[in-house]
Formats: C-alpha cells, structure tokens, sequence
C-alpha cells in the first residue's frame, strides 16, 4: 500500500547519473520501493505497477531507473549478483 501512495521519502539523497535522475530527493527511495515490490510480487507486475498506479512513462528517469531497479532484482534473484557486490553494481550504474 505505502508502494502505491509513493511512499514517504525516508531515503533522500543526490547523485544519481543523468538518466536515471528525475531532478527530485526521491530516487534512492523509488529504486529501493520497486526492488522490494518486484520480490514480493515479480519483475513485470512491477514494472506494470510502476507504470498504470505510479505513472512512470517508461521513457522517463524514472522508467529507467524503474527498469534498473528490475533489472537488480532479477540478477539477485538469479544469483548472477551476489549481495556482497551489489553495492559496486548500484554505484557503477546509478551514482555518478
């Protein structure tokens, strides 16, 4: 439910790489919203989610940063991303 409302932005933060920054504080809570709503309900009801309740055009900072989100869960869910590296992988892809 939190997910659908947009949540609240209790992780705020800058420095995300130009394609995936929307110019807001909340990009560090919406990558962490949608990977925590793709492994409770899966990567494409997410992203459906993400686009028909929280109106992110897939063209946007925030489609891409919702499909980096997907993309992050599905590597640790496959075991391709161990957690140990999941830090380097978000700051090589997201951070400038």
């Amino acid at each position: 439910m939190d997910a659908g409302t947009g949540g609240r932005n209790r992780l705020s933060g800058r420095g995300f790489r130009r394609h995936v920054d929307d110019g807001t504080d909340g990009q560090a809570r919406h990558f962490a919203g949608i990977v925590a709503v793709a492994a409770r309900v899966g990567t494409r009801l997410a992203r459906r989610l993400s686009i028909t309740v929280g109106g992110d055009k897939p063209t946007s900072a925030d489609g891409r940063l919702t499909d980096q989100a997907l993309e992050f869960t599905r590597l640790i869910r496959s075991g391709e991303l161990s957690p140990a590296d999941s830090g380097d992988w978000i700051r090589a892809r997201l951070c400038v």
